[in-house]
């Protein structure tokens, strides 16, 4: 994917992206812009939630820019995505990244694990403009090691199912993203990205994904 535009899907007003999956792809951003640049522009009071991004690269390096695989501003929200293993501009960017004029913009459930920054090990999940030094400032109930503090947020390995397949990234037993949601209107009778019920267990789960799985507990003696 090449996008000449600062983005390559934007939405604004009350837009809503759901169920939706990326993966695999190579995005490169070759327009100059003082913005954002990013995949997916959110701006408004659109709404993204239940969406998948795993295994991309994106190539951006305008330091003039807030660079993200999603960019968030105005009264925009991100709900219940999962990020996997992307990478990520080395310049102000993350898999997420809010800019300054996103003053109420906020992120709540979100799952990340192994995105990193182009070419290092760097962990890239999260990137807040107006809060350089605090990215938990407005992104709660969500599981990243750079969250170490915030509303409901885990700092811990989120312990997906290891896997090749990328909607079965779901959370194993004893995850931190189980039962630890913010529970949100639209999840009575919603669906997770596989479809299924969004509430399972009587909480909802952090990400995309819902765990229909209550675990196996072995007593050994």
């Amino acid at each position: 994917l090449n996008a000449t535009h600062s983005h390559s899907i934007y939405l604004h007003d009350s837009a809503v992206m759901t169920h939706c999956v990326v993966t695999n792809c190579s995005i490169n951003e070759d327009k100059t812009y003082t913005g954002c640049n990013s995949f997916v522009e959110l701006a408004g009071s659109s709404t993204m939630r239940n969406c998948l991004f795993v295994n991309n690269r994106f190539n951006s390096h305008f330091g003039n820019a807030v660079n993200g695989l999603v960019t968030v501003e105005g009264n925009a929200t991100v709900e219940n995505c999962t990020f996997a293993n992307n990478e990520v501009p080395p310049v102000k960017g993350g898999a997420i990244a809010f800019n300054t004029s996103g003053a109420s913009a906020a992120a709540c459930n979100l799952v990340f694990t192994n995105n990193v920054v182009f070419g290092t090990d760097t962990v890239g999940d999260v990137y807040d403009a107006q809060n350089l030094s605090a990215p938990w400032s407005r992104v709660t109930f969500s599981c990243s090691s750079q969250l170490t503090q915030g509303d409901g947020n885990s700092d811990r390995d989120p312990w997906l199912r290891p896997t090749y397949r990328a909607k079965a990234l779901t959370p194993r037993f004893g995850s931190p993203c189980l039962n630890s949601a913010k529970p949100l209107d639209w999840m009575s009778g919603g669906t997770d990205l596989n479809g299924n019920p969004r509430v399972y267990g009587g909480k909802p789960d952090m990400g995309c994904f819902e765990s229909q799985s209550g675990g196996i507990l072995l007593l050994v003696k």
